[in-house]
């Protein structure tokens, strides 16, 4: 199943970089199914301060 993650620029309550190991060790444990990354300069809840990008992103997966 495919999967992507939204990474929060300016997320103070799971930092960026942790944002990317996770994306990381997913990638390692399921090689033949890469993550496909979008990044939101947004805080932590983009779907409350961007709920607009965030729909228009989910949109795009289609």
């Amino acid at each position: 199943m495919p999967r992507t993650y939204v990474v929060c620029g300016h997320d103070r309550t799971i930092p960026a970089p942790l944002q990317r190991l996770f994306i990381d060790q997913a990638d390692a444990a399921f090689p033949d199914n890469p993550t496909t990354v979008a990044e939101l300069a947004t805080s932590h809840s983009a779907f409350l301060s961007v709920p607009g990008r965030v729909a228009e992103l989910i949109a795009s997966l289609r």
